[in-house]
């Protein structure tokens, strides 16, 4: 994802970023990450991973309703 913003929150940062695959649009995409975001700025390239159950995904602002397979 390529750095937007990175908003100190207080106990956390809010990553937000676009997102784009070979030959596709676009998305926008946020995060919620600790300290390790600290060291991001505007224009960085950020490797993320999603890793847990507790994960939301939203589209347009809504929540997406999922089930880990």
């Amino acid at each position: 994802m390529r750095v937007e913003r990175a908003q100190d929150i207080g106990t956390y940062w809010l990553l937000t970023g676009t997102v784009q695959e070979a030959g596709a649009q676009s998305g926008m995409l946020r995060a919620r990450l600790g300290g390790e975001a600290a060291a991001l700025r505007p224009g960085d390239t950020a490797w993320l991973s999603v890793f847990n159950r507790h994960t939301c995904y939203y589209v347009n602002e809504v929540l997406v309703p999922w089930s880990p397979q």
